[in-house]
């Protein structure tokens, strides 16, 4: 697979992914974490350059 140089992520549905399973929102939020950090990671480890975060 190739990846870009440059790739913008938008964080979003956090909050409502938490209440669809009737979870705090802070669960939400921890799950995006979790995800944005294996993201990050696979990311880095495939060449990426840049990565802009808007949450």
């Amino acid at each position: 697979m190739t990846i870009p140089n440059h790739i913008a992520i938008i964080m979003d549905g956090n909050r409502r992914w938490a209440e669809q399973r009737k979870l705090p929102a802070l669960a939400g939020h921890r799950a995006g974490v979790k995800s944005m950090r294996s993201t990050v990671e696979y990311l880095g480890n495939h060449g990426l350059k840049y990565l802009t975060v808007y949450g």
